[in-house]
């Protein structure tokens, strides 16, 4: 009989554990206003709006067209996704990985709700004409990523690894790009010509900014 006993004590914590452990992470199995949050998801259009998606798995999820303002992204997988068109107005994109996501005609919000990048990685992203004015992308990988025609006027790019990258006819007026790497991206044509900060920067020649003020 005790030896019964010990078996269903055993049993029932074990299923203590796993009840816990599913409740622990509920991003990666639930439904969000009939969008399921998995991978490889179809959620084109749907309202996101301030879900809680941390952690989520969302490897090339179609999100085109929707709405994830004030959404808790922090730390999710979103490679390979296509957010084309999304609002990510005041999310929180901290950690995310993006890579190879497509990013045209994301809105990130306008001053006063601006999403948030600290450690997002957009590594072989697509953000070709995006509007990326005034952010801060301090410490953000947008290494071989596609930036032609994007607006970063104004941006905090400080410690930014955009190595291999387009850059091309991109506005850089007013760029902070202090300790950035640009390692052998390509800026034809860019907008370099007004108040941009290139304190400590590796110039697209792979050789350090020089010169007082520093310049490439």
């Amino acid at each position: 009989m005790k030896k019964f006993t010990k078996v269903l004590i055993t049993m029932f914590a074990a299923m203590a554990l796993l009840v816990a452990s599913a409740g622990a992470n509920p991003a990666y199995a639930k439904t969000v206003n009939g969008c399921k949050i998995k991978a490889h998801t179809k959620c084109e259009g749907d309202n996101l709006k301030k879900a809680n998606l941390k952690k989520a798995n969302l490897k090339h999820a179609d999100l085109r067209g929707a709405d994830l303002s004030d959404a808790d992204l922090r730390g999710a997988d979103l490679r390979g996704a296509h957010l084309g068109n999304a609002n990510l107005s005041g999310a929180n994109l901290k950690g995310a990985k993006l890579n190879n996501a497509n990013l045209m005609g994301v809105d990130f919000g306008p001053p006063g709700n601006i999403a948030k990048f600290g450690g997002a990685d957009f590594t072989h992203a697509i953000l070709t004409s995006v509007d990326l004015s005034g952010l801060n992308l301090s410490g953000v990988k947008f290494d071989h990523a596609s930036l032609d025609h994007t607006n970063l006027q104004g941006s905090n790019l400080t410690g930014a690894s955009i190595t291999y990258a387009q850059l091309d006819n991109s506005n850089l007026t007013n760029a902070n790009l202090t300790s950035a790497n640009l390692n052998q991206t390509a800026m034809s044509s860019a907008n370099l010509e007004v108040g941009v900060t290139w304190t400590n920067a590796t110039c697209p020649t792979g050789f350090p900014a020089t010169g007082s003020p520093a310049n490439c």
